[in-house]
């Protein structure tokens, strides 16, 4: 049971560790004053595994995720000290929704 878990949590974490690093490219039309892009900033699966599943083996031996996240959405964008913050609303499965603060 132990090793299907270490596998699971390995496709997992090559899953995310994939999508993370995904080079995003401009669609190629656009109407003059801003570029739309092919893929989406911030989707339910950017957000890290350890909030969607419980990593403990003993208490979540099926890798089930434990804290479903529906969407994230209304993403407020600014360039401060160099740096891009997005403070996104990520909502979960049960409609309940919180505030992500992300930097880059």
């Amino acid at each position: 049971m132990r090793k299907k878990f270490q596998e699971r949590l390995a496709q997992l974490e090559r899953e995310h560790v994939t999508l993370l690093a995904l080079k995003n490219e401009p669609e190629h039309e656009s109407n003059g004053v801003f570029n739309r892009y092919h893929y989406p900033v911030l989707t339910a699966k950017h957000t890290p595994l350890f909030w969607r599943y419980d990593l403990n083996a003993e208490s979540n031996p099926f890798l089930m995720e434990r804290f479903g996240i529906n969407a994230v959405l209304n993403a407020g964008a600014i360039k401060w000290n160099n740096k891009y913050l997005l403070m996104p609303r990520v909502e979960c499965i049960d409609r309940k929704s919180f505030f992500w603060y992300c930097r880059k």
